[in-house]
């Protein structure tokens, strides 16, 4: 049995070692689940949790060690499309290699213009890359020139989409959270038509778009928005809109619901509800009557993971309707779960302006009621 902890040279080069007895079909799939080798193991340098966290994230760089151990492993590695489709920009020289030696295997596009080196050799490579559009299967962009989107139009104009599964867009500016970096413009047509098995959609940061917007029209079934620009923020009607439609399994919404124009009002008995009956997990971040005015217009499965986190400071909302709302907030989620057996429910008062509660139907702990809440509650909105 192949020792994998054990560096590439360190593999026996003989003949008759069992390792060389596999078949190349065998070793593909042994190359496919091959975990990188980090090189603090060649040093001798003892890995620390610190560390191996770090390493987790370099399985991308498997391809250094399996093609430099022999001829024959470098001849069957190469002629394996799906160890190449990991697209690497670090450093950017190594991008047309992997491009080449993917062939038409699915592609996994991660592109930091601030982490991968030079901006101007990433945006050379990231033009090769980005012709492949039609087989990619997972394409994340970070922090890329402000003028990219339009830039790339007219070329991503010319292909389907028809592979894309996962988009994650990110526009932050890591250095200062206090100074938002150069807003980015979505076209509204970014493919040559919907990506129709795009089912993951994430946005952080500053992206000026509208809710027409094609991205909004495939079938997604998980959605992350996080610090979106108040010009990109969608009404009540759009996101309810929406919501109808998806079938998501998955929810995450940080910072970009639009404040409302009044207090929160009790809605009419007959205002139509979202049902939601794939949603497993749902975060919402946002200031306290923003969050409970989305949750009560929401049907949530019972045993749906609920997290809300809630601040009010900046809203300038008087500590009643903050109360108000987060009670609100806690009678629709419990709703259909105090039957549950084996719910929990956890309270978390951070400070004055920040509190948090996750709900949660599968694990061991009493189910908690709202009688049980009103010691945090008070000392909230103190």
């Amino acid at each position: 049995m192949l020792d994998l902890f054990l560096p590439p040279f360190a593999i026996s080069s003989s003949p008759a070692a069992p390792i060389h007895k596999l078949s190349d079909d065998v070793l593909l799939m042994v190359f496919l689940y091959f975990p990188a080798i980090p090189a603090s193991w060649f040093r001798k340098t003892p890995i620390t949790p610190a560390l191996n966290l770090r390493l987790s994230h370099q399985h991308d760089w498997t391809w250094m060690y399996i093609t430099h151990v022999c001829r024959r492993w470098r001849t069957v590695s190469i002629g394996c499309s799906s160890i190449w489709r990991n697209i690497n920009f670090s450093p950017p020289s190594w991008t047309p290699v992997f491009l080449e030696r993917a062939r038409r295997a699915p592609l996994l596009i991660s592109v930091d213009w601030g982490r991968d080196g030079s901006r101007h050799f990433i945006d050379e490579v990231f033009w090769q890359a980005i012709t492949h559009i039609s087989h990619t299967r997972q394409l994340s962009l970070v922090n890329p020139p402000a003028d990219l989107f339009t830039r790339l139009q007219p070329l991503s104009l010319q292909h389907v989409a028809d592979e894309l599964r996962d988009l994650r867009l990110f526009n932050v500016d890591y250095s200062s959270w206090a100074s938002p970096k150069t807003p980015i413009l979505l076209p509204h047509t970014l493919f040559s038509q919907s990506a129709p098995r795009l089912h993951i959609l994430g946005l952080r940061g500053h992206f000026i778009f509208t809710w027409r917007n094609q991205l909004f029209s495939s079938p997604l079934t998980h959605l992350y928005l996080m610090d979106i620009p108040h010009a990109s923020r969608p009404t009540v009607d759009e996101l309810l809109g929406y919501l109808r439609s998806w079938q998501l399994k998955t929810l995450g919404l940080t910072n970009c619901l639009l404040p409302l124009n009044s207090a929160l009002v009790p809605l009419p008995k007959d205002h139509a509800v979202v049902d939601m009956p794939t949603l497993s997990r749902c975060t919402i971040e946002d200031y306290s009557p923003r969050s409970a005015d989305l949750i009560r217009r929401l049907r949530i499965p019972a045993t749906c993971v609920l997290s809300v986190r809630n601040w009010h400071a900046q809203e300038r909302t008087s500590a009643v309707a903050c109360s108000e709302a987060l009670v609100t907030e806690l009678e629709t989620a419990l709703a259909n779960r105090l039957h549950l057996p084996k719910a929990a429910l956890q309270f978390i008062y951070k400070s004055p302006d920040d509190c948090y509660w996750y709900l949660n139907s599968c694990v061991t702990s009493d189910p908690a009621t709202l009688s049980d809440l009103q010691a945090p509650i008070h000392a909230w909105i103190q």
